[in-house]
């Protein structure tokens, strides 16, 4: 695998068992030749193809015996092929596609329907202990939830870059090209700031886990790690959704030729919509995050992150042109406190349908949050290099640095990440407060409406 040989796939889902992955049904029984796997995984993404000589496949699957739930499921290694003492290639190890899914989107990946032991010759070999098979595959699972939030930032930055492009030369309306049109500007200024701000947080907690990996102390690596681990279901959850509403508000700047399959958009939005889906649908992410996440430690990891960024507002609220953004940001900040508050109270109280309810707006929230922290630290960094570049250039009226920014890469690059900050802070961030509001009115129409 680390050469490129060989192809290697996830298994966990099943007909029956989606996000509640304890409802699987594929067994392990150990034999004199080994373990025999059976049973049956679906959406398994690059189940088989033709250009590697074997596919390792992990799968998940309940020793006979074991406990029901997660917590009796082992992690088992199935090749495609059974491999020879020598290393060579032996005979095929019972590993059956049935069927390959038509899908919306993400057609270049063949998602299969695999059977497993069909003639009970399916070969597995046990990774790590019994009844450990959860904890080995979210070692996975979070590192590609990481990527698949990275999946909506480069579908996004890529659908962004190509309606940038397209309004820079589609001329209508009295010889206009539709970039100078306010609504347009609008749409593209919008998905700008969710392309930077996806950078940015998946940036971020990258550096996050980086730091937990190679910290010598201890306690260092464990806050590090809280801050990755917290913000994981954000990056996965609010940057798969982000990136598709970035390509959808792309799709919208072409107008009816976004719509039309010559041009690239329209696979884009096909394209992104899988990562909101997979990898835990949204939802779970969601409670990932207040179930498990801010209830660590009780509540240790949540406390940490507010207290950097209540710190970071503090430390800027004075800083001069940027006064009104963070004390916007500040507010929001207090906002998701008091909204994380009241769910944990409803928690604590045994109330646990509300907190599930609001599981989602509360990690939309995180991620406005998060988003708003991270431009305006970049609108940080931004302003003085664009201030002292005014001043190199002779800069001193409106005019010259408008005509300064127009002209000069660099100084177009920084007053693009202040206004962007700007943006964000006045026109997106407030959705946060909406979202807020729905949390507090302990609103419950939603468990109650008969369908």
């Amino acid at each position: 695998m680390y050469g490129g040989e060989w192809t290697g796939t996830m298994c966990l889902t099943e007909p029956q068992a989606g996000s509640a992955v304890g409802d699987l049904t594929t067994t392990a029984r150990q034999t004199s030749e080994g373990w025999k796997i059976k049973g049956q995984k679906i959406f398994i993404s690059c189940g088989d193809n033709d250009f590697s000589s074997n596919v390792v496949h992990t799968v998940l699957a309940r020793v006979e015996g074991d406990p029901a739930g997660t917590k009796g499921i082992s992690l088992f290694l199935v090749p495609k092929f059974r491999v020879n003492p020598d290393g060579s290639l032996g005979p095929p190890n019972d590993v059956k596609v049935v069927n390959i899914e038509e899908k919306m989107g993400i057609h270049a990946s063949p998602t299969c329907t695999l059977a497993f032991g069909d003639h009970d010759e399916c070969l597995g070999f046990l990774i790590g202990e019994r009844c450990k098979g959860m904890p080995y595959m979210f070692k996975l699972m979070n590192e590609a939830r990481v990527m698949t939030g990275m999946q909506g930032l480069s579908t996004g930055s890529n659908a962004y870059l190509h309606a940038v492009a397209y309004a820079k030369e589609r001329i209508q309306g009295g010889g206009k090209t539709i970039v100078q049109y306010p609504d347009v500007r609008r749409m593209l200024s919008t998905i700008k700031a969710y392309v930077e701000g996806m950078r940015a947080l998946l940036y971020q907690v990258g550096w996050y886990i980086d730091q937990a990996k190679h910290q010598t102390d201890s306690n260092k690596q464990a806050f590090y790690q809280g801050f990755a681990d917290l913000l994981t279901p954000v990056c996965k959850a609010f940057c798969s959704e982000k990136g598709f509403e970035v390509a959808s508000i792309a799709m919208q700047v072409y107008g009816g030729y976004g719509y039309i399959m010559e041009y690239p958009v329209e696979q884009m939005l096909r394209d992104v919509r899988i990562s909101s889906i997979y990898e835990g649908a949204n939802g779970i992410q969601a409670l990932d995050l207040i179930g498990r996440k801010m209830a660590k430690n009780g509540g240790e990891l949540f406390r940490n992150f507010y207290g950097s960024l209540e710190e970071f507002a503090a430390k800027n609220l004075t800083y001069p042109t940027l006064e009104k953004e963070f004390e916007v940001f500040q507010k929001a900040l207090q906002t998701t406190g008091q909204a994380a508050l009241k769910l944990a109270e409803k928690g604590m109280a045994q109330d646990l349908d509300y907190p599930a309810l609001q599981a989602t707006p509360f990690l939309h929230m995180m991620g406005y949050l998060s988003f708003a922290w991270l431009l305006l630290e970049q609108a940080l960094v931004a302003l003085p290099k664009l201030q002292e570049l005014w001043k190199q250039h002779g800069a001193d009226v409106e005019e010259k640095k408008f005509a300064l920014c127009e002209n000069h890469p660099d100084a177009r690059y920084y007053e693009g990440k202040v206004k962007t900050a700007r943006f964000f802070i006045w026109n997106l961030l407030p959705q946060l407060q909406a979202l807020a509001k729905g949390i507090q009115s302990e609103d419950r129409s939603a468990l109650k409406i008969r369908f």
